[in-house]
């Protein structure tokens, strides 16, 4: 782990609008400001790719109100705020929340303190909802009709469209669930999954000299493609994009760490306070989990036909986005990638929703009446959207910068690392090539301290920042 504590004085927080408390008959507690009895002392916000609301804590101090008591507080109650980043930006940023839960509570004399878990409305709203009525339609629509008509809600939500109409009959699912149901088999519009036939041949029989393990197999295809979706909500909204299409998007910030103090730039703002990994390259999971290659065995009950394939990590590795610039998957998944390390079995069934007399056809393109509106494509998604959701996480690290609400979950950053090979190297290699570069945003905390006596305000972020291969792109720096 590396830290680097030098801060710019003008990286401070403002809280631009009151935090102001509305309970249910309309009346309003105001908790910053002028009103010292009721005070709040830090505010935490929490935003990840793997979460469908925002969350987030407040942390009070009551001074002989008992706020909890004379509203009262029971739950539900609307938090409101606005604040400032002004270091990186002049925007307010104006937040609602519900109060969750009420913890750690502590008395002594009149003073009590005690933190607020706030969530987004819609987290609150998604407990209450169950869907009853069937959906039919391409995954980025499902989810656009959900959030405008089971939560109402007047926030954006900003889909990527994905191919494949699907059909779900949800039996009272809560809506979220259902969503988080469609991510592994959604698969980008701007992707062309395809299936190759193949001799057994093809397949590797090694005799195993110096090699990972062999196969014997026998198998007819293999399959390629990605798929993949994440479903979240930070501040501009509800999101529903493709790993692939997060990974394609444009840098956001540069982030350097500076390893010695004098070497700090005017930009300090943009700063690497500490960094450290918490995973990277962890072979034996992904082996397990069938990231490299894994078998598929597919039957289709309605036919009785039945089907092997083969997904090969080596075959689709080019196609997709990479956060690194290894456009080449490197040796070691490549030898891993040409045995199985796992096997699927699932069901194919292109008959539940075709009405027909005869088989219906996997293809809706089909110009024969058996052509099925929604064709059962696990063979394009299972194997596909495992693998690209564990490669992504090939590297793991945890990230400490300046409080910056510019920052989104599911936003890409660049990060210049420190070179710490010897001094005559690092004079011509000041950042180390293979692990700077681009990262994604899978989860940011914002964190606000407010500090008394006339000392300055604290605000940090911190990120778990991931990806999926080696190398910089931005080492020209």
């Amino acid at each position: 782990m590396s830290t680097n504590t030098s801060t710019p004085r003008e990286n401070l927080f403002q809280i631009t609008t009151d935090v102001v408390l509305t309970d249910f008959a309309g009346k309003t507690y105001t908790l910053t400001g002028k009103n010292e009895e009721v005070s709040v002392q830090n505010i935490i916000i929490y935003e990840s790719l793997e979460s469908p609301y925002l969350i987030g804590e407040m942390s009070i101090v009551d001074n002989g109100v008992n706020l909890i008591g004379t509203v009262p507080i029971t739950g539900m109650e609307k938090i409101t705020f606005g604040i400032k980043t002004p270091y990186f930006t002049d925007k307010e940023f104006k937040y609602e929340f519900r109060i969750s839960a009420i913890r750690n509570r502590t008395a002594g004399g009149k003073m009590q303190s005690y933190i607020f878990d706030l969530i987004s409305y819609e987290g609150l709203q998604n407990e209450a909802l169950r869907i009853g009525k069937s959906y039919a339609d391409y995954g980025h629509k499902i989810v656009d009709n959900i959030m405008k008509k089971n939560f109402n809600t007047k926030k954006s939500v900003n889909a990527e469209s994905c191919k494949y109409k699907m059909k779900f009959i949800p039996r009272g699912q809560r809506p979220f669930e259902l969503i988080y149901s469609m991510l592994p088999k959604c698969i980008s519009g701007d992707f062309s999954p395809s299936n190759t036939n193949v001799s057994s041949s093809s397949i590797p029989k090694t005799n195993n000299k110096g090699e990972a393990g062999k196969t014997d197999v026998n198998v007819s295809e293999t399959i390629s493609g990605s798929a993949g979706y994440f479903f979240w909500e930070s501040y501009d909204g509800f999101n529903f994009k493709s790993i692939d299409g997060l990974c394609g998007g444009t840098v956001k910030e540069t982030y350097t760490y500076k390893i010695a103090k004098v070497n700090e730039s005017s930009d300090s703002g943009r700063s690497i306070l500490e960094y450290n990994y918490t995973d990277e390259v962890d072979v034996m999971k992904k082996m397990r989990y069938g990231t490299y290659s894994s078998m598929m065995v597919f039957f289709n009950p309605s036919t009785g036909q039945y089907e092997e394939y083969l997904f090969d990590i080596d075959k689709s590795y080019g196609s997709m986005k990479h956060l690194g610039k290894d456009e080449k998957i490197p040796d070691g998944p490549k030898q891993l990638s040409k045995y199985p390390t796992r096997i699927m079995t699932q069901f194919l069934d292109h008959e539940t929703f075709y009405n027909g007399s005869d088989v219906a056809s996997p293809d809706p393109k089909d110009n024969s009446k058996s052509g099925t509106p929604f064709p059962d494509y696990k063979k394009f998604y299972t194997s596909q959207a495992v693998s690209r959701k564990l490669l992504l996480g090939n590297q793991e690290l945890r990230l400490t910068v300046h409080g910056n609400l510019n920052l989104r979950a599911g936003d890409k950053i660049s990060i210049l690392l420190p070179n710490f090979a010897v001094d005559s190297i690092r004079k011509t290699e000041k950042y180390d090539k293979q692990h700077s570069g681009n990262y994604l945003i899978k989860e940011i905390t914002y964190e606000f301290y407010r500090q008394k006596g006339g000392q300055p305000n604290i605000t940090v972020s911190n990120m778990k920042l991931v990806r999926d291969s080696f190398g910089s792109f931005t080492l020209d720096v």
